[in-house]
């Protein structure tokens, strides 16, 4: 977060370059400081052909939490970076958090480059990226975030010239205003029904509880028995999500209950799930070290027709074990040598199997024969399909 004194109520112009959830709250990340942003962008800008042939490249002994380096992000550019995880460096990844825009991203080890050798004028530029909590206003519900909504604000708010006014500080967190062209855009979210209000004071209890609870899990416990590995932050798979209101080329990959429940597959990931399949099926499989529980990620063997895929545990039966195949929407259960450990890179590309239901059918009104006309229609056909709004709150 802002690591710097600012006077309350003070009013900076802000570059916003990313958000991020933070509990029921959201996190605003932007550049004050345009010229100094100006100059680092164009360094790199000139010094990316010597980092693709390969100068600056570093070895993983010497690539460790904290260090300052510069990573190639999904645009094939180069940016400042700092080591923040390094927990799947012996599978030729590890996390950074790009110093001057304020995301965070899983990268390849060997798109790590030294900054050593580069000037101190380079080295010695603070942090560009400010981070701020967006005051007055919290999530939908005030428990998780929908990603559909909070994606919806993503985007509309990147890259745009906003102002800020900090209101008040909670532990670390600076809580502040945002205006778009001398427009509150808290009062433009809550009227939208993106967000909701929060008084300022509640706020800050809310951001003082989360930090105790934060500093709470920090400390050491007692050593126990550990219980098998379900994989941490990093280990889990990501979804994707679709915009409401927009249209998507589909297949059908998988009905559960007919109209009322299916997944589909995108048709824009097609060969990205053609090449994902080849390579997991061609490597070498090794069994899991720990009986799985409910939520480890792994690969299993289909019984139907032999096809490794990437999966999660859902539950034990009778001494095997339900799993649900997060590329094709559909469970089976399988014997205990069925599974096997996941090389993190294939956790990496987002589920494939979308879960969706029929808008305006009623489930009590569905009969057996409607199941099986809807299996039929669907099968192996590409469909056009709209994404409603979820009537859930």
């Amino acid at each position: 977060m802002l690591k710097m004194d600012l006077p309350h109520n003070q009013s900076l112009n802000l570059y916003i370059t990313h958000l991020e959830k933070e509990g029921p709250f959201l996190k605003i990340w932007g550049q004050q400081e345009k010229s100094s942003a100006t100059y680092v962008e164009q360094f790199l800008v000139s010094a990316s052909p010597q980092f693709e042939l390969g100068a600056g490249k570093m070895t993983p002994e010497n690539m460790h939490v904290g260090t300052l380096v510069c990573a190639k992000y999904k645009d094939n550019k180069y940016y400042r970076a700092r080591i923040i995880n390094t927990s799947f460096l012996h599978e030729g990844f590890l996390e950074v958090s790009f110093l001057d825009y304020g995301n965070k991203d899983v990268v390849p080890s060997e798109n790590i480059r030294s900054l050593q050798a580069f000037p101190a004028s380079l080295i010695s530029v603070p942090p560009l990226a400010l981070g701020f909590i967006f005051a007055e206003a919290h999530c939908v519900g005030g428990g998780q975030w929908n990603d559909a909504i909070f994606e919806t604000i993503s985007k509309e708010l990147k890259f745009r010239d906003a102002q800020c006014t900090l209101l008040a500080q909670a532990t670390q967190y600076y809580l502040a205003k945002l205006y778009l062209n001398n427009t509150d855009l808290c009062t433009v979210l809550i009227q939208r029904g993106l967000m909701q209000p929060i008084s300022l004071q509640a706020q800050q209890a809310v951001m003082l509880s989360m930090t105790m609870q934060k500093q709470q899990s920090q400390q050491p416990q007692p050593v126990q028995p550990a219980p098998p590995s379900t994989g941490g932050s990093l280990n889990n798979y990501k979804a994707c999500t679709l915009e409401p209101g927009c249209l998507y080329p589909v297949y059908v990959s998988y009905v559960n209950d007919g109209p009322c429940h299916f997944s589909v597959q995108l048709k824009q990931s097609e060969e990205v799930l053609v090449m994902l399949m080849k390579d997991i099926n061609s490597i070498t499989l090794r069994p899991l070290e720990d009986v799985p529980i409910p939520g480890t990620i792994c690969l299993a063997r289909c019984q139907e027709d032999g096809n490794i895929c990437r999966a999660v545990v859902t539950n034990e039966v009778d001494n095997q074990f339900k799993v649900f195949y997060v590329d094709f929407g559909n469970y089976e259960v399988v014997p205990l040598d069925f599974l096997y450990q996941i090389p993190f890179k294939y956790v990496l590309p987002k589920v494939m199997a979308i879960r969706f239901s029929l808008d305006g059918v009623e489930k009590s009104t569905v009969t057996l024969e409607m199941q099986c006309a809807f299996k039929k229609f669907v099968d192996n056909r590409l469909l056009h399909m709209k994404v409603l709004p979820s009537q859930k709150r």
